[in-house]
């Protein structure tokens, strides 16, 4: 009898922890916000926020109503743009480039839901990593001359791009349930930099995007 009892307290907790979790896909847009400080100089070289695209798969664990933990996995193009000079042809011609960077991410968030009477809304704070996989730049068809392709690679290693990357998160979402488990959600969060975005020790520079994003989860 006390083994059966023990089998099924067993099986009812793995029950509720199975009913308690929830997969789905998030994908957006982000805006990020560079700085590049050169030191020995005191300048900044003025870029200005453009915008880039998240899409990750993601799990979520509820243990309450108000309190749940939720890991992303996906990736996420940054960008900047940069107002540059250039001297080709017959003279001095001016224009914006924008220079991309592509990582692979992960993120380990903690949701609180603080109002009991709509905990569908709530704050989300953590941390995420990022792996820099490939960077390049896009120039205006008039900064362009010959055989130059407008989208040209830029070397991570040479300018000195740092690859892996930690993040601190922090944002609001809500989620909207519809039939059975599943519903859509909508979140914005900011991303700040805990590592240098430059490994040159001349330069001081991050990368923090904020980031609007929508999804479909369901639970399982």
């Amino acid at each position: 009898m006390k083994k059966l009892l023990i089998i099924t307290l067993f099986l009812t907790a793995i029950s509720n922890i199975h009913a308690q979790l929830s997969v789905g896909v998030v994908a957006g847009a982000n805006l990020t916000y560079f700085k590049w400080h050169i030191k020995s100089l005191d300048t900044d070289l003025g870029y200005s926020p453009a915008p880039g695209f998240r899409a990750a798969g993601t799990i979520e664990w509820k243990f309450n109503p108000q309190f749940s933990l939720r890991s992303d996995i996906g990736a996420q193009i940054k960008s900047g743009a940069l107002d540059i000079e250039s001297n080709i042809g017959t003279g001095t011609k001016y224009g914006t480039i924008q220079q991309r960077f592509q990582y692979w991410e992960g993120s380990l968030l903690m949701h609180f839901s603080p109002f009991k009477s709509f905990n569908n809304f709530y704050f989300c704070a953590g941390l995420s990593g990022q792996y820099l996989t490939k960077a390049w730049a896009v120039y205006p068809d008039h900064l362009v001359e010959g055989d130059n392709p407008e989208k040209q690679d830029l070397d991570i290693e040479a300018e000195h791009y740092r690859k892996n990357m930690l993040s601190t998160d922090f944002g609001i979402g809500a989620k909207f349930p519809i039939a059975g488990k599943s519903g859509f959600k909508v979140e914005l969060r900011h991303q700040y930099g805990l590592s240098d975005f430059s490994s040159h020790e001349n330069v001081d520079a991050h990368a923090n995007p904020f980031i609007l994003q929508v999804g479909y989860v369901v639970g399982i």
